[in-house]
């Protein structure tokens, strides 16, 4: 694994912990929510910000792990390589 792949790692699950926060203060709606589902349109959808319920599971997944099970997932992954 190269630096940028490890940093790219660290990206999305920053960009997971960015997405748990902004549906925690409802800013983001929930997977699989429609913008048409939504009263007053003030709220964003993963389409809104082009991300892909994949990529969004993926980070949210990543964001999930404390620091030490995502150093050992990434560790795990480059030696895989």
């Amino acid at each position: 694994m190269t630096w940028l792949e490890r940093e790219n790692r660290c990206m999305e699950r920053r960009a997971g912990e960015m997405m748990k926060a902004a549906r925690a203060a409802g800013e983001l709606a929930a997977v699989g929510v429609r913008k048409s589902n939504i009263p007053d349109g003030n709220i964003l959808t993963l389409s809104d910000i082009d991300i892909a319920p994949k990529q969004s599971a993926a980070w949210t997944d990543l964001a999930e792990l404390d620091k030490d099970d995502f150093e050992a997932r990434v560790e795990k992954v480059a030696a895989a390589i």
